[in-house]
């Protein structure tokens, strides 16, 4: 076995682990796994508080407000807290307007662009409730959502809980489009390790924790979501996952989109630096998670170029490298395409390209920004 053989398959491997290896371990240990009992009650109904983080969200907050306010959850153990990031435009008067109907709403303004992680920081101390419940603006949320997310913290284990997002095109039906693909690999996957015990992150749109093992999130931290489940855990606390608490988000423009996962990916950056110590591995379950989730795909790129290298010096060596080598550049020139051409992602296995190329490209630019910028990222 020579030298490119070593390395064709070493990269193979590596890539067929983060994207397959993982979820089927992950599939296999549920089947085998006893049965755990998972204690919730819907008569559990502490004091909750709402932080709405928005910078410049005019169109946008009326609606998140009127969500918020229409849940069903008494309305005597339910607050909103609106933290306006130095917005110029006229998010402040919508939210003074409903503060004139609502007494349970609230706005704290910040003069200074401070960005998310600042804003919650600084808002968290004037809340009231025991459970405190985190969201973005865009998002829009079913009625039953925050009582579904609640009730888990009926168990004294639980610290944090996250809600089901659920990407949507403008007619409010679910997308299926390279991100939309891709979110749905992702929930799969989130499912899995909630259910195993091993979940270390979820959704920043929406999610729950309780106010008594908050920590200040790092200044310019992105992955807000990712460093508060983290925060769970080391205090010994269980992260869950509510499939019956949904959110909504219309998927924007794919230049949009792809702009959110290299930030995102930024962020997977800054929570190795902040968080290294978790990745050890004798940390055990979480280590694994987090090597397995996070750090592997931050370098799939990597592994994906070095495994096209080696298929093109092995290609004329025997059929099995050259086939490898053809369908690598299909599967990019299709990916491509899907990307390029709108009428072209109708097609799945087109489509299903799309999402791969678009994540890891993705991956690549926020790995380039990395070592020209280190691990920061705007948050706007």
């Amino acid at each position: 076995m020579n030298i490119w053989t070593c390395i064709f398959w070493l990269a193979a491997t590596y890539v067929l682990y983060t994207y397959v290896g993982y979820p089927v371990l992950l599939g296999a240990w549920r089947l085998l796994r006893k049965p755990q009992q998972t204690v919730v009650s819907d008569d559990y109904q502490p004091l909750v508080s709402v932080i709405l983080t928005v910078r410049n969200e005019e169109n946008n907050i009326g609606p998140k407000l009127d969500d918020l306010l229409n849940q069903d959850y008494p309305a005597d153990r339910l607050e909103i807290w609106v933290a306006s990031d130095q917005s110029t435009d006229g998010t402040n008067d919508v939210v003074r307007r409903y503060q004139e109907q609502h007494s349970r709403v609230h706005l704290v303004e910040f003069t200074e662009n401070i960005g998310k992680s600042v804003a919650i920081n600084r808002t968290m101390p004037s809340v009231n409730g025991d459970i405190v419940v985190m969201s973005d603006v865009r998002q829009r949320v079913d009625p039953n959502a925050i009582r579904r997310m609640v009730r888990h913290f009926a168990d004294p284990v639980v610290g944090l809980v996250g809600a089901e997002m659920t990407l949507v095109n403008e007619q409010g039906d679910a997308c299926s489009e390279c991100t939309g693909l891709y979110w749905k690999y992702e929930r799969s996957l989130r499912r899995l390790e909630s259910e195993l015990r091993l979940l270390a992150g979820v959704s920043g749109a929406f999610l729950a924790i309780r106010k008594s093992i908050f920590k200040e999130i790092p200044a310019g931290s992105y992955c807000e979501d990712v460093t508060l489940a983290l925060y769970t855990r080391a205090a010994q606390k269980e992260v869950r996952w509510e499939s019956g608490s949904r959110v909504y988000e219309v998927m924007r423009d794919p230049g949009i989109e792809f702009r959110r996962k290299v930030r995102t990916l930024v962020g997977n950056y800054q929570l190795l630096t902040q968080f290294w110590p978790l990745y050890l591995p004798w940390r055990g379950k979480l280590a694994f998670t987090l090597i397995s989730h996070k750090l592997c795909r931050l370098f799939i790129p990597v592994a994906l170029a070095v495994l096209l290298a080696a298929s093109a010096a092995l290609a004329a060596s025997h059929p099995f490298f050259m086939g490898m080598l053809i369908g690598q550049t299909t599967m990019y020139s299709a990916g491509a395409l899907g990307l390029a051409r709108a009428e072209w992602r109708r097609f799945r296995l087109v489509n299903a390209c799309g999402a791969f190329c678009m994540l890891n490209w993705a991956a690549l630019v926020a790995l380039f920004h990395v070592f020209r910028h280190g691990p920061r990222i705007a948050w706007r």
